[in-house]
């Protein structure tokens, strides 16, 4: 009998009711309190009853007027304190709503679809919400709740603000742009979706978290820029932004959900190339660094003969359009006759001309910034031949050329080194710069099968020579002074470049008659050795000793040498017994210099000479 009561009193409450109101609304009455269920009214302007059959209103159910698009206005009454789920949502002619001060629970899209509500006020005063400039917000107005899908044109969301709530701007087909203060830590779900004419969004560095579906279907968002603080996106996040082209984020990688560029097939994701976690996709779409990042550096060292042609290539990774320029020796390159591609990713050099060396680099810039290569030094050289004899039973036959070298502007002398051989001999074939055979004109005999056959280079190396006058340190001591006798001496300094014993002498007023002798060895003093204590001397007595003889440091400076070969600096008294000058050397550059002030040997320079081997 219970529950049949229960079942019949809706019916009985709805027979008691005016029929004006029976024909507007459904509504549920629980613990003597009405919930409005849905409105079944054909008016444009709602008023909903603070009462019904005297029990007060109190809540607007879950889709209530859901599509009721013939509505214009709604009057709430003061006693609501509930709106439901989606409850006025598509009411596509609602144009302002105001929510009574009582108000203390409000649905997820409360209004979505609502195309032309340009605003919801909240009557003062009201514990949980409260609006500003139509958008409402919690009392604290630090979580934005919901933004009327009328409202047109572009918004800066307040500093206040700490969160974006769930579907806050759902459906706001007319927000143009948004800025979000850096106070926002958090842009909840769908918060942006089907926002169709979004254009521009403006996020400071301060958000963490981006939402499921968050900005899905912003059609017309062709650039997104992430910032450095967002380290989660939710799926699906910008799904089907189909005009989406570049999204910047200027962070490390955040995590991210599933399919959040899902149906964007034009975007590209960018980020900078010194951020962690970035790999050559990033939620599907294709990702590259923004700014420009050299992944295929040019060659460090490049040898080239003269009047030769050579190029030089880098390949980069960046938001195009990439710019190029290449330098020479930190000059920009501009094209000519011998100089193509100077802005291009090729740069192609011909009629090569000046032997040494320069530098090389290109410089690449973007949107994103500029980067630059690494340095090629290309070396314009003449080059060495090389060459194997053919031996047959002791005589020289004929040779192969392993290398043509370059640079070669007649034939080069040929010889035959071999333990036993004599009298054989030849000369080069030369075209374009090149030994192109060994002509054999003389087979000579008793050669062995090791002999080798050595070409003369095409250029000779040329040595010049400076010297100067070097002054060595001289050496210094203190006299130790005892009852007026000098007992000793203390060495303060041992000098330089001394080739003798330096005389060594006392001065002081009053003493007299002390003497001694300097020991050396390996050019300096070593110690002081006193022979005679005379008599008299003061604490001020002081001791000198005679410098070491001024020294000629000779700089040899050797040019015209080719690049990649060997060389060794020796050099000799009257032409007999030549030693080496050092290790042996390669150039990295066509001139190279030694000071040799530290011979003891150039005392005497007039009978020195230096020759430079070519060491093959």
């Amino acid at each position: 009998m219970e529950t049949d009561l229960k079942r019949l009193l809706p019916l009985l409450l709805l027979v008691a009711l005016p029929a004006t109101v029976r024909a507007q609304f459904s509504y549920a009455v629980s613990n003597d309190t009405v919930t409005i269920t849905r409105y079944i009214g054909g008016g444009s302007e709602v008023t909903i009853p603070s009462t019904i059959t005297d029990l007060p209103v109190v809540s607007i159910g879950d889709s209530a007027f859901s599509a009721c698009t013939s509505v214009t206005s709604v009057t709430i009454p003061t006693n609501v304190t509930s709106i439901g789920l989606a409850a006025f949502a598509n009411c596509t002619g609602l144009t302002g709503i105001t929510l009574p001060g009582g108000v203390t629970n409000i649905g997820s899209r409360a209004f979505s679809f609502c195309s032309s509500l340009t605003a919801i006020t909240v009557a003062a005063p009201n514990l949980a919400y409260s609006s500003v400039a139509g958008v409402l917000f919690t009392n604290t107005l630090t979580a934005l709740i919901e933004y009327p899908a009328g409202k047109a044109g572009d918004y800066n969301v307040p500093a206040s603000v700490t969160s974006i709530g769930d579907y806050a701007f759902y459906t706001c087909a007319g927000l143009a742009s948004v800025t979000v203060p850096s106070s926002v830590t958090n842009i909840g779900s769908a918060a942006f979706w089907l926002c169709s004419g979004l254009t521009n969004v403006t996020m400071a560095n301060g958000v963490t978290s981006i939402g499921a579906t968050a900005f899905a279907s912003c059609l017309s968002l062709t650039n997104i820029t992430i910032p450095s603080s967002v380290t989660n996106i939710g799926s699906y996040a910008f799904q089907n932004c189909t005009n989406l082209t570049n999204a910047y984020f200027l962070g490390n990688a955040p995590a991210v959900g599933t399919s959040v560029f899902s149906g964007d097939t034009n975007a590209t994701v960018y980020y900078w190339s010194t951020n962690s976690g970035w790999g050559a996709t990033f939620g599907g779409r294709p990702a590259i660094p923004w700014n420009p990042v050299v992944v295929a550096q040019p060659p460090t060292n490049l040898l080239a003969c003269p009047a030769s042609s050579c190029s030089l290539s880098v390949v980069a990774n960046g938001k195009a359009p990439l710019g190029y320029q290449w330098r020479k020796n930190g000059t920009n390159l501009t094209d000519t006759p011998s100089s193509f591609g100077s802005t291009n990713a090729q740069l192609i050099l011909s009629n090569l001309t000046g032997i040494g060396t320069a530098l090389y680099d290109v410089v690449i810039t973007n949107s994103g910034g500029s980067t630059t290569s690494l340095v090629t030094a290309l070396t314009i050289s003449p080059a060495l031949a090389t060459a194997i004899p053919v031996v047959v039973n002791g005589f020289i036959v004929g040779a192969t050329v392993i290398d043509g070298g370059c640079g070669y502007d007649s034939g080069p002398t040929i010889t035959f080194e071999g333990q036993g051989g004599t009298g054989a001999s030849g000369y080069g074939q030369v075209s374009n710069g090149s030994i192109t055979n060994i002509v054999i004109t003389g087979a000579g005999h008793g050669y062995p099968a090791g002999t080798t056959l050595q070409i003369g280079p095409p250029v000779y190396p040329v040595l010049s020579i400076a010297s100067s006058q070097v002054s060595m340190p001289p050496g210094a001591a203190t006299p130790i002074v005892t009852n007026g006798f000098v007992i000793g001496a203390k060495l303060t300094a041992p000098g330089a470049g001394y080739v003798a014993p330096p005389i060594v002498s006392f001065a002081d007023f009053s003493g007299h008659g002390a003497a001694a002798d300097a020991q050396i060895s390996n050019g300096s003093i070593t110690n002081i050795m006193i022979t005679m204590a005379g008599s008299g001397y003061s604490t001020n007595a002081t001791i000198n000793i005679a410098p070491p003889p001024a020294l000629k440091a000779i700089t040899v400076t050797a040019s015209n040498l080719m690049a990649g070969q060997t060389y060794e600096l020796e050099n000799a008294v009257d032409f007999a017994g030549w030693t080496p000058v050092g290790a042996p050397f390669s150039p990295p550059q066509v001139t190279w210099t030694v000071l040799t002030n530290s011979w003891n040997a150039l005392t005497n320079t007039s009978q020195m000479f230096f020759r430079l081997q070519l060491v093959q």
